[in-house]
């Protein structure tokens, strides 16, 4: 494999990993907005918990990816090496932004308020005047 092929290669991992953390980041956002789902969240809290770390370990595990991608190309390409590190550092803020995003929301679930309720609450008739 040429240095040309294994830079492509190395950037097309480097997307890859960031188009993850985004498309995970977003598709949650807008499932948690779905009120079915929400109400299967925030009721079992554990679930919503173990999410969050889930994350976070995503999170770190894209950053060191990065992170590591980006070292092996400023080695591989050094008259471009501090082209390559800025571009990766844009790359890592994209990641940590929408790995806060991610948790915020889930964590939101966790400390927003009370839990769903899973069962509707029974009207009191007697109290609504009706028989």
């Amino acid at each position: 494999m040429t240095k040309e092929q294994m830079s492509s290669n190395l950037e097309l991992y480097s997307n890859a990993i960031v188009g993850f953390m985004v498309i995970q980041s977003l598709a949650f956002c807008y499932q948690f907005g779905n009120p079915e789902f929400n109400r299967i969240v925030r009721t079992h809290r554990a679930l919503l918990v173990f999410l969050s770390a889930m994350f976070a370990l995503s999170c770190v595990m894209g950053l060191f990816a990065t992170e590591f991608i980006s070292r092996r190309l400023q080695r591989m390409n050094e008259e471009y090496s501090s082209l390559v590190k800025s571009v990766y550092r844009f790359k890592q803020v994209a990641i940590g932004l929408f790995s806060v995003l991610l948790i915020v929301v889930s964590l939101s679930g966790v400390f927003g308020g009370p839990p769903a309720n899973p069962v509707a609450p029974a009207r009191n008739n007697a109290a609504c005047g009706n028989k």
